[in-house]
C-alpha cells in the first residue's frame, strides 16, 4: 500500500529545465570548477571517464543544469547545453540512476502554474499551484520541473 511521506532526509534546490532532470542529491559523485569551453566542462584537476556519459552537471556559480553526452578526452566533457560560459565556475556531477523521483516543496507564493513530468513519464500542467499565505508540498513522483509551463519560484526537491 502506498503512502504519504511526511519525512524527508535529503533536498536541493529545483532547476527549471525542459531536457534534465532533478538530481538526487544522493547522487553526488564529482566536484570542481571548470576551466572554459563552449558546450563542455573542462577540469584539468578531476579525471573524467565514459562513466560520467548520461550524468547530470550543475553550474553551482550561476545555477544551470545540463546532460553529459559525450567524453572527449580525461580533462574534458561535452555537455547538451553551454552552461559555463567563463572559466573559474564550480559544477558538480550527479548520477542520474536509480532517480525514483521527488515531491517538490512550494514555499509560500502566488499561485501559479506547474508543469512537470513524473517518473510514470506523464508531462502534466498543475494550474494554480501555491499558496500566498503557506507553503506546501507536491505529493507528486517529479523527475523534472519543466521550464514551459513553470511560474513557481524557488521550489525546493525533497527526497
Amino acid at each position: 500500500m502506498k503512502f504519504l511521506k511526511t519525512h524527508y532526509g535529503r533536498a536541493i534546490n529545483v532547476i527549471l529545465n525542459d531536457t534534465v532532470n532533478i538530481p538526487n542529491p544522493a547522487g553526488l559523485g564529482m566536484t570542481g570548477t571548470d576551466v572554459g569551453g563552449t558546450d563542455q566542462l573542462r577540469d584539468n584537476t578531476n579525471p573524467f571517464t565514459t562513466n560520467l556519459l548520461g550524468a547530470i552537471v550543475v553550474n553551482t556559480t550561476n545555477g544551470t543544469i545540463a546532460n553529459i553526452i559525450g567524453f572527449v578526452s580525461s580533462s574534458t566533457l561535452t555537455l547538451d547545453a553551454d552552461i559555463f560560459s567563463t572559466g573559474g565556475e564550480g559544477y558538480s556531477i550527479y548520477n542520474s540512476e536509480n532517480n525514483q523521483g521527488c515531491s517538490l516543496y512550494i514555499p509560500a507564493q502566488t499561485p501559479e502554474d506547474l508543469k512537470v513530468l513524473t517518473v510514470g513519464g506523464d508531462v502534466i500542467q498543475f494550474k494554480l499551484c501555491g499558496d500566498l499565505n503557506a507553503s506546501t508540498i507536491l505529493p507528486v513522483n517529479v523527475l523534472r520541473v519543466l521550464n514551459d509551463g513553470t511560474k513557481l519560484s524557488n521550489l525546493i526537491a525533497l527526497w
